[in-house]
Order: C-alpha cells, then sequence, then structure tokens
C-alpha cells in the first residue's frame, strides 16, 4: 500500500469553528465572533440540478425521496471516510462491502495521482467571501497543489451539472490563499459512479471559478445593502 506524504511547506492552523444550524441556512462563527455563511449552502442555489432535484422529490414522495437521499449520504460518508483514512495512511477495510468496490476504485487513482498531503476535511473561512466550511483535501495532484473534492453519485455527471461543485472548490482556493498565503491553481473533482470501474475527473482552473464566485458573493451583500 502506497505511504502518502505530508505538505511540509507550509502548517495549517488548529482552531474550530462553530457550526449554527438553528435557522435555515447553516453559519459558521470563528474564533473571534465572526459570522460566515456555509459554502455549500451558498453554492447550492447556483445548482443546475436544483429544480430537477425537486421534481424528482415531488413525483416519488417525500418517504421515498427521504429514503433514497438518506442511503446516498450514507454512502458517502463512508466512502470520504475510507479516502481520508487512506490519506492519513491509516486503516480503511473496515469499510462497508456495501461501498467498498466503489471506494477501491478511488484509491487505486488515488494511490496513482496523489500525494503531499496538506490537509484533508479541514475548516477554513474568508472574510473577503463571508463564507466558511470544511474542504475534503488539498493535496498536490499529478505533482501541483490543488483542492480535491471527492464526490460519489448514483449516475454519470457531466461537467455542465456540477457548476457548484467548482464553485464550491473555488470558495475554499480562495480561503488558503486567505489563511495561509498558499497559491491554488487548479480544481479538482473526483466523482466515483455507483457500481462503476473507473472515477470521473473535473479538472478546472481557479482563475475561471474563482472570478465568478466573488462576483457571485459581491452581488448578495449589495443585495443586503
Amino acid at each position: 500500500m502506497k505511504n502518502f506524504i505530508r505538505y511540509a511547506d507550509v502548517k495549517p492552523q488548529n482552531f474550530e469553528l462553530f457550526r449554527d444550524d438553528s435557522g435555515p441556512i447553516r453559519y459558521y462563527i470563528d474564533p473571534e465572533g465572526n459570522k460566515y455563511r456555509s459554502v455549500t449552502s451558498f453554492v447550492g442555489q447556483f445548482s443546475s440540478g436544483k429544480e430537477d432535484i425537486k421534481k424528482w422529490q415531488e413525483a416519488v414522495g417525500k418517504v421515498e425521496s427521504d429514503k433514497v437521499l438518506k442511503a446516498a449520504g450514507t454512502r458517502g460518508t463512508a466512502i470520504h471516510l475510507a479516502c481520508e483514512n487512506l490519506l492519513l495512511n491509516r486503516e480503511w477495510k473496515d469499510i462497508s462491502m456495501f461501498y467498498k468496490q466503489d471506494f477501491l476504485t478511488m484509491k487505486k487513482h488515488l494511490e496513482e495521482h496523489v500525494d503531499k498531503v496538506f490537509v484533508l476535511e479541514h475548516q477554513m473561512y474568508s472574510k473577503k467571501l463571508g463564507l466558511a466550511g470544511t474542504v475534503d483535501c488539498i493535496a498536490e495532484y499529478d505533482g501541483k497543489l490543488c483542492i480535491i473534492d471527492f464526490k460519489t453519485s448514483s449516475k454519470l455527471k457531466y461537467r455542465e451539472q456540477i457548476n457548484s461543485y467548482f464553485l464550491q472548490c473555488a470558495a475554499y482556493a480562495i480561503m488558503v490563499w486567505e489563511r495561509y498565503g498558499v497559491k491554488i491553481s487548479e480544481l479538482v473533482i473526483l466523482m466515483v459512479v455507483e457500481g462503476g470501474a473507473n472515477i470521473e475527473v473535473f479538472k478546472e482552473p481557479l482563475t475561471k471559478w474563482g472570478k465568478e464566485l466573488i462576483k457571485l458573493t459581491d452581488k448578495a451583500k449589495d443585495e443586503k445593502k
């Protein structure tokens, strides 16, 4: 099994954001008491599949849709945790047999393309964006330090369907620059489709999505005035 090494140029800070789930929108509060909207909730507004999901929920009913979404969430959490343990050089073999093959597909790809891990499941925030959240992974992908997001899906998705994913990754790239002075040039989405033998890899430059995200957050701030 590959031994993943740590990115040694910068040391990540240890701090914890308080997560406020008391209202309809999730917020985070930093150690200084500043409040930030959740990255996921903010970029979710711009998801191209949002309406499709709503129509599907209405068609199948609440009981069935809740059941499917819960199963998808359980699968996603299990694969995320196994990926995290792998990249931390920890034991991962206790993953459920129902998700093991999908994880092994992801594992093979990570071992071939990823090294020098900076952070995993790391909380960050940006005063510029007014957003906060938890990044899946920042590590070298094919030799370049990238934001890496692990995604699971029941069916293949196309690039035009995942704009919100790139906006989310762009937020983390801006946060890591703001917090650590670490420059990210590429955003990488690694998606394993249920029962699939391959990883779908989507790569985009930060410049494209960073500009779009700043435009959206600036507009949201203006609308609040």
